[in-house]
C-alpha cells in the first residue's frame, strides 16, 4: 500500500510547505495567481447584481488549505450527526406539543420574541424531516477543544462556494490532494440530491428556489443548481395545483417533487406568511403540510438559528435525547435572563455582543474596542431591549498558517461544515467545507461570514478515495440536445424581450453606419437632418429599420 500522509498533520504540513517553497517560493506565488485567475474567470462572486454602494468581492482563496485528519473528522461527524437528531426532536416539540415550553425549560420570551418562530407552522407535521440540510460554524480554541458557534437552516449559504473552491484547488494542486488522500465531496452532494428526489416519479422535477438576482449569492445559487442538475426557479415560476407544487414551463405545468430552498422562511408563502413577499409561491405551505413536495428545510426550522439559544442547547439535549452534546456550544449569556444579565454586567466590557437577528453584520460588537461614548450608547440600547441580545467572552482561537505573497503568516479560522439527511434518514457529513480566516480572533467569532480570506477544508484519509464523481451519474448526458420545453416560462419571456432589444440595437447600429459612411463628404445641413431623422426614428416604437436606412441614405447622398 502506498505511503499516506493522513497519520500526521505535521507531516502533511511539511509536505505541503515543501511544495509551496519549491523554486525559492515562486511556486506559492504561481499557485496563488492561478487560483485568483480561475476565481475571476468563473465569475463566482458575491454582490454581482447589487447596488454600486456595495463593493464586489471575490473572497480570496488561500492556497494553504485547512488540514484535518480522519480521527478529528470522525469526532466532529459524530457530534454534528447528534445535533441533527437533537434539532429534529426540538423542532417537533416547538411546533407540536410544546412540552419544553410547558415545563419551563424554554422561557416564553425566548421563543415568542424570535421573529423566525412561525405560528403558521405550528401543527404542520411535515412528511419529511424538519431539517434535512444544515450548515454548522465550528471553532477550536488554543487547547484543541471544539465548540459550535452556530448553525444555519435559513437557506444555508456557501455550499456552491465549497464545490467551486474544491474544483479550483483540484485543478491547481491536484497531485497534492491525491498524495494526501483527501476525501472527495461527491458523496455528500449525491446524498443531498437523492434525498430531494426520493419520492419523485419519472417526470417530476427538482428545483433550487432562489430569491432572484437581488441577493448577493445569486451566482452561487445558479452554480449549485447546475451541478446538482436542478432547475433554478423563482417564486413566480411556481404555482400550486391540488396541493402539488408545479413549475410553469413552455410545455405547461410540470410537477415538482423536491425543493432545495434558498428563500427565507417567512417569504416562501405570501398567503400564509409574509404577505408582502414577492419571493415565494401562494399555497406552498399547504403543499408541504399535505406532503405534496419534499423541501429542505421545512419553513419554520430557522427558529433554531438564533444566537439566543447558544447557552441552552446542552440542557435541552439532555432532556430530549437523554444524551450530553458531544460538541459543546460556545458558552453564551442571554441578556433577557436576570441571572445571566448580572453575569454580563460583571464581565463588561470584556465581552462580545451580538443582536439576535445578526442581520446586518454591524449588529455585532467587540465592546472593548468601542469608544467610551459608544459603549454607553450600546449598554443603554441593551437595557431597553435585553431580550434580543446575547454576549460571551472571546476565546483564544487556534492559529493556522496562511499564504502572504512569497511568505506565510498566521491567522484564526472558523469552519463551516455541512450535514444532510440520506434517504434512510441517516446523517451524512460532508468531508470538507470552508475555513473563514481573520487575523483578529474576536472578529473571527463575531462575523464568520465576512472573513479576510477562505481556506478549503481537506479531510485526509488513510487510503485513496475512489468515489466516482457525482456528475458521472447524472440522469442526462453532459453533452447533448437541451430539452427546451423544460425552460421556465418567465425565462422564455425574458429571452423574448432580450431578443427584441438586440434587434433594435442591431437596427440602430446600421443607421449609424449610414450616417458615418457619408459624414466626410456630406454638407453640414444634410448631416444634421440625417441625425435628426435618426433620432426621431429611434424614439418611435415599431421603427422599420430597413426603410429608415433607405430614407437616411437618400437624404445624405441625393
Amino acid at each position: 500500500m502506498p505511503e499516506t500522509l493522513a497519520q500526521s498533520i505535521d507531516h502533511a504540513l511539511e509536505t505541503l510547505f515543501e511544495a509551496l517553497d519549491y523554486d525559492e517560493g515562486n511556486q506559492q506565488a504561481r499557485w496563488s495567481a492561478e487560483v485568483e485567475r480561475r476565481l475571476k474567470e468563473n465569475g463566482l462572486t458575491y454582490q454581482a447584481h447589487t447596488s454600486e454602494h456595495h463593493q464586489n468581492r471575490q473572497g480570496q482563496l488561500d492556497v494553504v488549505p485547512y488540514l484535518m485528519d480522519e480521527f478529528t473528522f470522525g469526532h466532529l461527524a459524530r457530534g454534528l450527526s447528534q445535533r441533527m437528531r437533537f434539532f429534529e426532536a426540538l423542532l417537533n416539540d416547538l411546533y407540536g406539543e410544546r412540552n419544553l415550553l410547558a415545563d419551563g425549560s424554554i422561557p416564553p420570551d425566548l421563543l415568542f420574541s424570535n421573529p423566525e418562530y412561525l405560528i403558521a407552522a405550528h401543527g404542520l407535521n411535515p412528511q419529511t424531516p424538519w431539517v434535512s440540510f444544515l450548515a454548522h460554524d465550528l471553532l477550536r480554541d488554543s487547547n484543541g477543544q471544539w465548540f459550535v458557534l452556530g448553525q444555519s437552516t435559513r437557506a444555508p449559504a456557501g455550499l456552491g462556494y465549497v464545490l467551486e473552491r474544491r474544483l479550483i484547488m483540484s485543478r491547481v494542486m491536484g497531485y497534492l490532494l491525491r498524495r494526501m488522500s483527501v476525501k472527495r465531496l461527491s458523496g455528500f452532494f449525491r446524498t443531498l440530491r437523492q434525498f430531494l428526489r426520493a419520492d419523485s416519479h419519472d417526470h417530476d422535477l427538482s428545483i433550487l428556489l432562489t430569491p432572484g438576482q437581488s441577493v448577493e449569492s445569486y451566482f452561487e445559487h445558479a452554480f449549485l443548481a447546475n451541478h446538482l442538475d436542478f432547475i433554478l426557479a423563482e417564486g413566480d415560476d411556481l404555482t400550486v395545483r391540488n396541493n402539488r407544487l408545479m413549475l410553469k414551463t413552455l410545455s405547461g405545468l410540470r410537477p415538482v417533487s423536491g425543493v432545495l430552498r434558498r428563500v427565507a422562511d417567512q417569504d416562501v408563502d405570501p398567503l400564509e406568511l409574509n404577505g408582502l413577499s414577492r419571493q415565494g409561491t401562494p399555497g406552498l405551505m399547504n403543499s408541504v403540510r399535505r406532503g405534496g413536495v419534499r423541501m429542505g428545510n421545512v419553513p419554520g426550522a430557522s427558529v433554531i438559528d438564533s444566537p439566543l439559544w447558544m447557552g441552552r442547547f446542552e440542557g435541552l439535549c439532555q432532556k430530549l435525547l437523554g444524551e450530553e452534546l458531544l460538541l459543546k456550544t460556545l458558552p453564551a449569556l442571554w441578556l433577557g435572563d436576570p441571572d445571566e444579565r448580572e453575569e454580563f454586567d460583571a464581565l463588561w466590557p470584556d465581552v462580545l455582543v451580538r443582536h439576535a437577528s445578526a442581520f446586518p453584520a454591524s449588529e455585532s460588537f467587540v465592546v472593548r474596542d468601542l469608544p467610551d461614548s459608544d459603549r454607553d450608547a450600546l449598554k443603554a440600547r441593551i437595557q431597553t431591549d435585553a431580550l434580543s441580545w446575547v454576549a460571551w467572552q472571546a476565546i483564544d482561537l487556534e492559529v493556522v498558517p496562511v499564504a502572504e505573497e512569497n511568505t506565510r503568516a498566521e491567522s484564526h479560522a472558523v469552519l463551516r461544515m455541512y450535514t444532510a439527511q440520506s434517504q434512510d434518514l441517516k446523517v451524512d457529513v460532508m468531508p470538507g467545507g470552508l475555513a473563514a480566516c481573520n487575523h483578529d480572533a474576536s472578529w473571527a467569532q463575531l462575523r464568520p461570514n465576512t472573513p479576510e480570506r477562505y481556506k478549503d477544508l481537506w479531510v485526509m484519509g488513510t487510503e485513496p478515495d475512489n468515489q466516482l464523481s457525482m456528475f458521472a451519474e447524472m440522469d442526462a448526458p453532459a453533452l447533448g440536445p437541451i430539452d427546451q420545453s423544460m425552460t421556465p416560462s418567465r425565462v422564455a419571456d425574458a429571452m423574448f424581450w432580450l431578443g427584441r432589444y438586440v434587434e433594435r440595437a442591431d437596427g440602430l447600429t446600421r443607421l449609424v453606419r449610414e450616417v458615418l459612411a457619408g459624414a466626410i463628404d456630406v454638407r453640414t445641413e444634410r448631416q444634421q437632418a440625417a441625425l435628426w431623422l435618426l433620432s426621431a426614428k429611434f424614439e418611435t416604437d415599431g421603427i422599420d429599420f430597413d426603410n429608415a436606412a433607405g430614407e437616411i441614405h437618400q437624404l445624405m447622398f441625393s
